[in-house]
């Protein structure tokens, strides 16, 4: 048992409405902004990747605002936010006792207002979340000293930052927090302002792992401002790996981190206070883009599967060298070409994606803000797989027209929108690409009017493009 004293216990989960899927995004570069257009009916109907963002801009960043919860209330969150364009908040649950909280932005339709949020909350508890459209989420619940990066890319219109957590302080459950304090309204705006002080540049990282070690990871990073750790699982044999940043209390070392797995498994984890975390279990030759914004501080980034080489189950990798101690500072300067990512607005409509550029530039992080807008009720996702030398999309639909769902796993996964997103959902994918043939998929099955059928990658949505 931990201490008193101790962190809140870090528990993943996957939001009760949805569910989520490995995928990958690798190394990232922040870059200029792409202008990415969207041609009525044509898959690939975007500008080229010449960038057109300006030195200004890129010396600027991105909007990036700092977020915390006390005494069941945000604070932090501004008035308005740009819209089309993406956007980093820092979550921080700072309350003084323990428990978790979360950062859930909800987009409020025409007529509605956040008394109608909190009015449904108290009428049918958390399951009232589904009724909403979702645009961003703080993912696993935050424990108390504990955070996490949301970055978001919002079309115009009024919002909320909700809290559909019950814990009560002191223990056991009670109302959602968004009907006792924790609702945040804001506007996102093409004209919306933003202070110098909330423009930071991206600075990114690319870290792998081989030999039950990482590689890249540097040994300082700046503190305060957006991270991107384009994290790949490159082992030369079948295992699961992650990424996830733990910070050190003071007086606290990675060998004490080491000593705890050793202790206690994998459950040791929940001893330390979490600031990111890679998701789902990467797999070999897979991979995934973490963000994250850390305080002034001393952390490490660990692994904590039990996979062995050639199967069957050990130590968590954090004991056997999956460990790299680094610092955030706010003396250490960004990388060389941080500024913003590479960004376009991708929807779909008639099971057709739309807005897709068909060429990106490679090596540089990319962030796509993705929105289902269907007529009518049905479940999408935004899923990146690369064609290896000599296949095409062709390969990828008949494979999917002779598997199904399932053959979705015999390709190599460099994105995903993670959780299916219903009508009018929407939700924003970071990847940075290594030069090659990509294309662009939904292997969701649902029809329209109900019912499941084959994977929407055989019926229209696959989207090809490069990148170079």
């Amino acid at each position: 048992m931990r201490s008193p004293s101790g962190p809140r216990p870090h528990a993943r989960r996957v939001r009760p409405f949805l569910h989520s899927v490995p995928f990958v995004t690798v190394a990232a570069c922040a870059v200029l902004v792409i202008a990415a257009g969207c041609s009525k009916g044509q898959n690939n109907a975007a500008p080229s990747a010449s960038p057109t963002g300006s030195a200004s801009a890129v010396a600027a960043g991105v909007p990036t605002y700092d977020v915390f919860v006390q005494n069941f209330t945000y604070h932090g969150m501004p008035s308005s936010v740009p819209a089309n364009k993406p956007v980093v908040v820092s979550f921080t649950n700072k309350e003084s006792f323990e428990i978790d909280h979360e950062f859930v932005v909800l987009q409020l339709p025409a007529g509605k207002t956040p008394q109608d949020v909190i009015a449904d909350a108290k009428n049918k508890g958390a399951k009232a979340e589904d009724d909403w459209i979702h645009y961003a989420d703080s993912g696993d619940p935050i424990p108390t000293n504990s955070s996490h990066a949301v970055t978001m890319t919002l079309p115009p219109g009024n919002y909320v930052a909700t809290c559909w957590q019950t814990g009560k302080a002191g223990g056991g459950t009670g109302p959602p927090h968004v009907t006792i304090g924790m609702i945040a309204p804001f506007t996102a705006s093409t004209t919306a302002t933003v202070p110098a002080s909330d423009m930071k540049p991206v600075a990114s990282y690319s870290v792998s792992v081989q030999n039950f070690t990482y590689h890249g990871m540097p040994s300082s990073v700046p503190a305060n401002t957006p991270i991107v750790v384009g994290f790949t699982n490159k082992e030369s044999f079948e295992i699961d790996h992650e990424f996830v940043v733990l910070q050190l209390p003071a007086g606290k070392t990675p060998q004490d981190v080491i000593n705890d797995a050793k202790k206690k498994g994998p459950s040791g984890e929940d001893d330390w206070i979490h600031y990111a975390d890679s998701g789902d279990p990467i797999p070999t030759n897979s991979g995934h883009a973490v963000t994250m914004v850390l305080p002034p501080g001393n952390y490490v980034a660990t692994c904590w599967q039990t996979g062995k080489a050639g199967g069957g189950t050990g130590p968590p990798h954090v004991t056997i060298g999956m460990i790299a101690p680094f610092t955030a500072s706010a003396s250490t300067p960004a990388p060389a070409g941080a500024g913003v990512p590479v960004s376009a607005n991708v929807s779909v409509q008639n099971f057709t994606y739309h807005g897709m550029p068909s060429s990106v530039p490679a090596n540089k992080a990319i962030t796509i803000g993705f929105q289902n807008k269907e007529s009518f009720e049905i479940d999408h996702e935004y899923v990146v797989l690369q064609l290896p030398a000599g296949k095409t999309p062709q390969d990828v639909i008949n494979d999917a027209k002779k598997k199904g769902a399932s053959a979705e796993d015999d390709w190599i996964h460099f994105a995903d929108s993670g959780d299916p997103l219903p009508t009018n959902y929407g939700t924003t994918v970071t990847m940075d690409l290594p030069p090659g043939t990509y294309v662009a998929t939904c292997w969701q099955t649902g029809k329209a009017g109900g019912g499941t059928g084959p994977p929407h990658v055989t019926i229209g949505m696959i989207a090809q493009f490069t990148a170079s």
